[in-house]
């Protein structure tokens, strides 16, 4: 069954003991963030074609970062909204341009109207179709091996 997200019950998409709530211990639950899956290369297309960055950036890859988050901040002026590009545990998108996550929804989300607008934004900006979902955080180890 697909679930609208826009709809109040995309938080059903979600289990309930991963919401975490203002007054409520989170107790270490996993961090899931709520968005739209986007490749980094994407990103760096997206600056390169709305020209973001100087040109000289845009055959250094040591500039590559420079130019993802000039990206990300444009589409936040795009949407009005903040923007998180958060690293995720999936098999077809390294990154989720994310509104919120489990720790933050209850002060970050939008009106499902204001919300949907923002998805159909970065949707006609990035030229992608998926829709929004949750996605669970990649986190690394301290020692910057393996996920914990």
């Amino acid at each position: 069954m697909i679930i609208d997200p826009f709809e109040p019950r995309a938080f059903d998409m979600l289990p309930s003991e991963l919401l975490v709530y203002p007054k409520k211990p989170h107790n270490n639950r996993k961090h899931y963030h709520f968005g739209v899956g986007v490749s980094y290369e994407r990103l760096w297309e997206y600056c390169i074609a709305r020209d973001l960055a100087p040109k000289h950036f845009h055959e250094n890859p040591l500039c590559s970062s420079a130019m993802v988050d000039a990206a990300l901040k444009e589409l936040d002026r795009l949407c009005g909204a903040k923007l998180q590009l958060c690293g995720i545990t999936h098999l077809e998108h390294d990154y989720v341009l994310s509104r919120y996550s489990n720790y933050t929804w209850f002060k970050e989300k939008l009106s499902d109207r204001d919300e949907e607008e923002v998805v159909n934004i970065i949707h006609k900006e990035l030229g992608i179709s998926e829709p929004p979902r949750w996605y669970h955080k990649l986190v690394k180890s301290p020692s910057g091996y393996g996920l914990f």
